[in-house]
């Protein structure tokens, strides 16, 4: 998992961003990916700052979304990509 501490563009609000949250496929079926997830959550409320997660991909989207939702509740706002080249997201 990579996290960095970051602020949108249109605020003045420090945030826990992940970058990244990759579990070796041989690791997918025990619980490191919730427990990357618990990490991160523990350093945003060490921090004092929120947690930003997203999925962005086009392999098992709904499997990890709904791991997403078990673990941090209901999403905030979708993400939307444009390209006129498909490009494969993984």
């Amino acid at each position: 998992m990579i996290l960095q501490i970051s602020q949108y563009w249109n605020s003045n609000d420090f945030c826990l961003e992940e970058l990244l949250n990759f579990v070796r496929p041989r690791y997918r079926r025990s619980t490191n990916a919730k427990d990357m997830i618990q990490f991160a959550k523990r350093c945003s409320d060490e921090l004092e700052i929120p947690l930003v997660i997203g999925v962005a991909s086009n392999e098992r989207t709904a499997a990890k979304i709904q791991l997403y939702e078990r673990q941090l509740g209901k999403s905030c706002g979708g993400v939307f990509m444009y390209s006129k080249k498909v490009a494969a997201v993984s």
